[in-house]
Formats: C-alpha cells, structure tokens, sequence
C-alpha cells in the first residue's frame, strides 16, 4: 500500500483498530451509494429541475433578488447538457479532508488523537451532505401527491441540533429517510 522506503507511524494502529473510524468510513460509503441510488432513479427533466433550482436559490442568495430567472436564463436551462453527477462534490471535499486528517496519523502527527476524530466528523459530515442533498433534490422535483418527509425530517433535525458536538451519529435515522424518498420513485 505505501511504499517501502516510508516508516510508517508507531500510530498506524491507532487507525487499523478504531470502531469509531470503521463505521464513520461505512456511514459515508453507505451515503454515496445512497445518493449514486437517488440520482440513477432521475431522469433528464428533474435532474433539470434540480439544477434550475438549485441555479434560482443561488441567484436569490447572491444577489438579493426573489424574482426567479429571466426567459434568456430559462432558455440557456433548456439549452445545457447536464451531468447526472454521482457522487456529490461536497462529499468528496469531506472524504479528502478525512484522508488528509488520515495521513498526518500514519506520518506520527496523532499524539492528542485530535487527527483520528477530525477523520471520523469528515465522513460523518460528507455522509450526511448526501443524505440532505437527496432530500433537497426530492423538494425540488417532487409533487404536492407525493410523500412529505417534513415531520420525519423535523424529528432528525431537531436530535441533530440537541447533539452537536457530541459523538452521535444520525446517519442510520437520514438513510431511513432517504429509502423512503427512494421509494416515491420505483415503479
């Protein structure tokens, strides 16, 4: 795996052996799996609607205006090819500052274990930017007749906010959630 020439840290088992570690790893494969489900399920007009949404927020945000795209930015929607990305960008930003966190254990920068924890919140953090990125999918694309997943959501945000910073994770309660949004989409 590494190369020979490298000594590795006497703290290579501080990782090798950590429970807390494996299963932030597994939370975060099985939310990028999760969300790979979610958007091989969409087809080309929501994924359209996805990002003319998330395009219209974007614009409200940055620029303070509440009405929403002109006919030009409509018609340049229409126009673009879009990608069915996977894998969410932010999650992958996550998963690298894990592997970095990760890094500086094997190279014996770990004594205060301060580096395995940061890891274990980066994928915990990227695990549940994919879960939240379906559910925002789901608002955009979905239809009054379709389930609503706002009390189950209000029940999950709520246990996340009384638990920050503590060493809860909430991934299980988000994949419960996003089966069932999965669900509003198989035949």
């Amino acid at each position: 795996m590494f190369p020979d020439n490298i000594q590795h840290s006497a703290y290579l088992p501080s990782i090798k052996n950590n429970q807390n570690l494996s299963l932030a790893f597994k939370e975060l494969i099985d939310a990028v799996e999760q969300y790979e489900k979610w958007r091989s399920l969409l087809n080309e007009e929501q994924i359209r609607t996805i990002y003319k949404k998330n395009l219209e927020d974007r614009q409200k945000y940055y620029t303070n205006e509440s009405e929403a795209f002109d006919e030009l930015n409509d018609k340049l929607i229409q126009s673009v090819k879009f990608d069915n990305n996977k894998i969410l960008k932010q999650t992958l930003i996550e998963f690298h500052n894990a592997i970095s966190h990760l890094v500086a254990v094997y190279y014996g920068r770990a004594q205060d274990g301060k580096n395995i924890n940061r890891a274990i919140n980066h994928f915990r953090r990227g695990a549940l930017d994919s879960y939240k990125a379906i559910i925002k999918d789901f608002y955009h694309i979905r239809d009054n007749e379709t389930y609503n997943p706002l009390n189950d959501l209000k029940d999950i945000r709520e246990r996340e906010y009384k638990n920050i910073g503590k060493d809860e994770s909430l991934c299980n309660d988000y994949k419960k959630l996003t089966d069932k949004i999965i669900k509003t989409l198989l035949p």
